[in-house]
């Protein structure tokens, strides 16, 4: 079985590349380019991976909406963001963000994040 992957990301691009890097390393991507858009998705990934700088919701905030959401699969969470404040940090630990990544990133790092999130629990 593959590991789905949904990416939140509003800067066109930068979700296309990652979603092709992502398909070639082998997972199932999607892509939202916004909150809302993700919150409408019928299937729950199994990993997100998201900007926390949203045009409509914070990621933060998306996390925790999708935590909460009820639906007995939670998934796990990697922020890949261009914040680089402590506090925004602190945020995300408490909203349920596993894995912080400041853009740009190393390709290796997300790859190394990725099969650790998509190990078995």
């Amino acid at each position: 079985m593959s590991v789905s992957i949904l990416i939140v990301e509003s800067h066109e691009d930068g979700a296309t590349s990652q979603a092709e890097l992502y398909r070639l390393w082998g997972y199932d991507v999607r892509v939202a380019s916004c909150a809302s858009e993700a919150l409408r998705s019928e299937a729950t990934p199994d990993i997100v991976v998201l900007e926390l700088k949203l045009p409509d919701l914070d990621g933060c905030e998306l996390t925790r909406r999708m935590k909460s959401n009820g639906n007995g699969k939670c998934p796990r969470f990697i922020a890949l963001t261009t914040s680089v404040f402590d506090d925004d940090r602190r945020r995300a630990a408490e909203a349920g963000i596993e894995v912080y990544l400041i853009k740009p990133i190393n390709p290796f790092d997300m790859y190394d994040a990725l099969n650790k999130l998509a190990a078995p629990r």
